[in-house]
C-alpha cells in the first residue's frame, strides 16, 4: 500500500525543494573542530565561542589606507545532540567583524540570536528543518516543508544605511547592532 504513495510523496517533496531521505548525519561523520586542520577544508566546522575585541597578532603590515569594518557570516553551529547538519548553509548564523583602524585589526564574533538558535540551544538538539536536513521526527514531521522551518540567519550579512542585517534567503532578515553584533530582531522592510 505504501508503494502506491511513494511516487506522489516524492513528487510533493521535490516540489517544495526537500527530499524525504535527508535526516541529520551522526556528528562523528566528520572530525571535531579541534581535530581539523586550520583552515578547515571541510568548512562544516562547529564553533561555540564568541569573541569581544580579540586582537590577533598581525604578521606584516596593514596598509594605513585600510580603514573600516569587514563583516562575515559563518560558519556557525552544525552539531547538536550528537547530530550534524549536511550542508554548509545550514549552520546557525555567526557574525564576525574585523575592524581595521590605524594599522591595527580587532575581531569580534557573536551568534545571531534567532528563535531557532535560542530554542535549539536550550534543548541542545535540532528542532527544525534546514536547507538539506529534515527536522527530527522522520517523514511525518516533514510533510509540510516550511511549517517546521525557522530562520538561522546564517548565509550572508549586509550593512545598509547604518544598520546590519543577517540573511538566510528563507525568511525576513535579522537586524543586528553593527557595533556590538547584538541581535535586535526580525526586520521587515
Amino acid at each position: 500500500m505504501l508503494a502506491l504513495f511513494r511516487y506522489p510523496l516524492n513528487f510533493f517533496f521535490k516540489l517544495f525543494g526537500k527530499q524525504a531521505e535527508h535526516p541529520h548525519l551522526p556528528a562523528k561523520s566528520f572530525p571535531t573542530l579541534a581535530q581539523q586542520a586550520s583552515p578547515s577544508p571541510l568548512i562544516l566546522a562547529t564553533t561555540t565561542e564568541e569573541y569581544d575585541q580579540y586582537v590577533p597578532q598581525v604578521v606584516g603590515t596593514i596598509p594605513l589606507e585600510l580603514q573600516g569594518t569587514l563583516y562575515r557570516n559563518g560558519p556557525g553551529i552544525f552539531d547538536r545532540g550528537g547530530l550534524r547538519k549536511r550542508f554548509v548553509l545550514e549552520g546557525d548564523g555567526l557574525i564576525q567583524a574585523y575592524e581595521f583602524k590605524q594599522q591595527q585589526v580587532t575581531y569580534k564574533s557573536r551568534f545571531v540570536r534567532t528563535e531557532k538558535y535560542i530554542e535549539e540551544s536550550k534543548a541542545d538538539k535540532f528542532k527544525y528543518a534546514t536547507w538539506g536536513s529534515m527536522a527530527p521526527g522522520g517523514k511525518a514531521n516533514n510533510l509540510m516543508p516550511g511549517l517546521n522551518w525557522k530562520t538561522s540567519s546564517g548565509v550572508s550579512v549586509w550593512k545598509k544605511f547604518g544598520k546590519l542585517y543577517a540573511f538566510d534567503e528563507m525568511d525576513l532578515p535579522t537586524q543586528l547592532d553593527p557595533a556590538t553584533l547584538e541581535t535586535l530582531g526580525s526586520h521587515n522592510f
